[in-house]
């Protein structure tokens, strides 16, 4: 064969023709998307989406707000606690970061969470030592999004992580119970996704796929995700432990990486006061045997309410023979064997209760295990806090059963909860970073609330969050949910009493502003420094507070609304015009901030900054009934009620279950004084929202006024399932069963009526009520 003449090129045979073909078609697609990342950057697209982003000045960085976008819709609203932090910490600090969702958060009162006490801890028994400590608990978050926290904060010099975890790993990102999808995709694809969202492209893209789908569901707290259920045989699960587990040993790789040490906790549930969400047949369920199902769930239901725990368990275990998956059926069979003093029995049948509730917002004990499992097998390094076992969340403990006692209700902590677990999280924490060292005497309970500012303002604040939490779904489906939301009004009433009691504001005063010079550099403290200003009538030293809070962390929407209500009590109205359009551009999704717009723009009659602000909003954010209904409010204050009326009826059209929505048009009416169309309005909601309790007890006055005692009876008997109803509700309907022949009924609600008396501490009321039940003939 003779050579090619000189100068020519060799032929490429097939064999070298498809690499360089498919190289070119990996590396133009691939130039392609860098060089539009580019393009995007420079053009200031998009945002970062690491936990911790530059603040301004060098070495000095905050947490990022856009941190969750990758895993939840920006109009949730949902951020990490602004906090600010240097990139190399001080000399001979100690940085502790504490991981987590919403429980580690502290909601609902970060300033009086396990993080917060963590630090009270640290630095009582250790004065010496410089601690740091960052709360970095998240709100519907979960291990996901825990685990890109902890890999973006191995960067910033940790000494000790802290990992209180597991609550939502159904619900929250990439779980069958997601508000973005019913997938449960494996680890690596959840962190591409992750890496993806990171990038502009991603953005763009995720932006263009917006435009095309419609916007998100709007935020319902835990309400959004009402319906997305997932039994106790649901297949999925396995893959939510495996992912779980994943992540939480990626979560240690990264503090061994950067050389931190880590306590891991067990999460607590409420087992013994909070009844299942959803309660859904198992598969063992049979159909043909429905009507013999339903008859004895009814009959077990009843007798409980009767206090006939012996006869309710009888027919509650033979209901569990014919569906043994059923939740609900669980749980009251729990509080049978409780009055029957079978704490065993009562706790185990909790824990199943636990474990086929449906809306999975609590940790069924397969996570904990998981927790225990990779603990186990950490080594030096990693110390465990068996917090399910020793708050009696476990099938093991020896504790009283988990409930309100340390509990708010599902997952989150309460005051006592908090305190317990932060002084073991500072136990075992001092062990890994102060091992040997002799310390300070440990906070006690007055000690605790000392260093945190905890008052009885401070508890009247957290019921009053609490409220806006459970009053709504899905606590509403609790089969427990009317004693329980009189037990929380009861207990509201307490905190504003004490609240308002001779010298409590000054003894609250003092005790914080004592908090306060112990720590000033605690923006959390500044914070409760205001609160009690406020409540004591001194606006002024309230905004100062308010400003140092300010300078101790970066500016945020919530930060600016409280301060522009305070300027309000100031009289100052156009430097709280200012300051909430400044809370509106920081934070657009912020809700709050636009009814304190609204409610400025009142005072001053000055509308026009508003109205543009949530015309802006809503363009944003189009199915956000919140935000509807807010500017119906602006209007109203307009003098346009007839576009207010139009803003409200096409929120209760849209949504015919919308109670925010039947109160606006109801108010609305009344101002007119067209009383017959708010009439007619509440009656219409009968059948859409049953479950109303403030429109029932407004329909069963008017029925009252209007003669009509079979409307009122069907009103408060709707109440009664639905809400705080007082015993007299109770001896009302129990009265009328017996007028009507239906004494096991009668009996039923007499019982509710002196369980009512017990939780409003009337214990002469129960005792007349007690007389009135021996009285109904057997």
């Amino acid at each position: 064969m003779s050579a090619p003449p000189p100068g020519s090129r060799a032929p490429v045979g097939i064999a070298g023709i498809w690499p360089r073909r498919a190289a070119l078609a990996v590396a133009g697609p691939l130039l392609f998307l860098l060089l539009t990342e580019a393009s995007l950057r420079l053009a200031r697209f998009g945002h970062s989406t690491h936990l911790f982003v530059p603040e301004g000045t060098p070495g000095v960085y905050r947490t990022n707000p856009h941190f969750t976008s990758p895993f939840l819709p920006d109009a949730f609203d949902i951020a990490p606690l602004d906090l600010r932090l240097t990139l190399r910490k001080p000399p001979g600090a100690v940085r502790v970061f504490v991981l987590g969702e919403s429980a580690a958060r502290g909601v609902p009162e970060p300033g009086f969470g396990m993080a917060e006490h963590l630090r009270a801890q640290l630095r009582r028994a250790y004065p010496q030592k410089a601690v740091e400590v960052y709360n970095l608990g998240i709100v519907a978050i979960n291990s996901h999004a825990v685990l890109q926290a902890a890999i973006d904060a191995a960067a910033f010099e940790p000494d000790l992580f802290v990992v209180y975890m597991g609550n939502n790993e159904v619900i929250g990102p990439f779980g069958p119970g997601s508000v973005t999808g019913a997938a449960v995709p494996p680890v690596w694809v959840a962190r591409l996704s992750h890496w993806v969202a990171g990038t502009r492209t991603g953005q763009l893209m995720a932006l263009a796929i917006r435009s095309l789908t419609g916007p998100p569901v709007a935020w319902r707290g835990m309400g959004t995700f009402s319906g997305r259920t997932v039994g106790g045989e649901d297949g999925r699960l396995e893959g939510v432990y495996r992912n779980f587990e994943g992540n939480l040993r990626s979560i240690l790789a990264a503090a061994r990486g950067c050389g931190a040490r880590v306590v891991l906790t067990t999460v607590v549930a409420n087992l013994a006061d909070c009844a299942p969400f959803a309660s859904v047949h198992s598969r063992a369920f049979e159909g043909a045997r429905q009507a013999d199902w339903s008859r004895l769930e009814a009959e077990g239901l009843r007798l409980w309410e009767s206090d006939e725990p012996e006869a309710s368990a009888s027919a509650l275990r033979a209901a569990l023979a014919v569906d043994p998956g059923f939740a609900e059926s669980h749980f009251v069979l729990g509080k049978d064997l409780e009055a029957l003093g079978d704490a065993a029995g009562a706790r185990r049948e909790w824990l199943q209760a636990l474990h086929w509730d449906a809306l999975r917002f609590r940790p069924d004990p397969e996570i904990n295990a998981v927790i225990r499992r990779v603990a186990a097998s950490a080594g030096p390094g990693v110390r465990l806090v068996d917090a399910s076992l020793e708050f009696g969340a476990d099938a093991a403990s020896d504790a009283p059963a988990a409930g309100s006692g340390l509990l708010w209700e599902h997952v989150h902590l309460n005051w006592e909860g908090n305190r317990r677990l932060g002084l073991r999280l500072a136990q075992e924490s001092a062990g890994l970073l102060f091992a040997g060292e002799a310390h300070e005497p440990w906070l006690d309970a007055e000690g605790a609330a000392r260093a945190l500012g905890y008052t009885v303002f401070g508890r009247e604040n957290v019921l009053r969050t609490l409220t806006t939490i459970r009053d709504k779904p899905p606590f509403t489906s609790q089969v427990t949910f009317a004693e329980d939301a009189l037990r929380h009004v009861v207990e509201g009433r307490r905190a504003v009493a004490d609240a308002a009691a001779p010298g409590a504001s000054s003894e609250a005063l003092g005790r914080v502003r004592e908090a306060v010079r112990a720590d000033p550099r605690n923006a959390e403290l500044a914070l409760r420094l205001a609160e009690v200003a406020v409540a004591s009538q001194e606006p002024e030293l309230a905004l100062e507070a308010l400003d140092t809070a300010a300078g101790l962390r970066p500016p945020n929407a919530d930060l600016r609304v409280r301060r522009a209500q305070t300027l309000v009590l100031l009289g100052r109205l156009e430097e709280a015009e200012d300051e909430i359009a400044r809370a509106v551009a920081a934070g657009p999704n912020h809700l709050p901030a636009y009814t304190e717009m609204v409610d400025i723009a009142r005072r001053s009659q000055r509308f026009e900054r508003a109205a543009q602000a949530l015309r802006g909003a809503l363009a944003r954010s189009p199915s956000s009934d919140y935000l509807r209904l807010t500017e119906a409010d602006l209007l109203f204050f307009e003098g346009r009620t007839h576009e207010a009326v139009r803003r409200c009826r096409s929120v209760l059209d849209r949504d015919p279950s919308s109670a925010e929505a039947l109160g606006r048009l109801v108010s609305l009416a009344t101002a007119e004084g067209r009383n017959d169309d708010a009439w007619a309005l509440r009656v219409r909601a009968e059948r859409d929202q049953p479950l109303n309790f403030e429109n029932n007890m407004a329909l069963a006055r008017g029925y009252k006024s209007r003669g009509d005692r079979g409307g009122e009876a069907a009103s408060l008997e709707r109440a009664a399932r639905c809400g705080p109803a007082e015993p007299e509700v109770h001896v009302f309907l129990a009265r009328e069963s017996l007028a009507a022949g239906a004494l096991q009924q009668a009996l039923l609600e007499f019982s509710r009526a002196r369980r009512a008396a017990l939780i409003e501490d009337r214990p002469a009321f129960a005792a007349k009520v007690a007389e009135m039940i021996a009285a109904v003939p057997r």
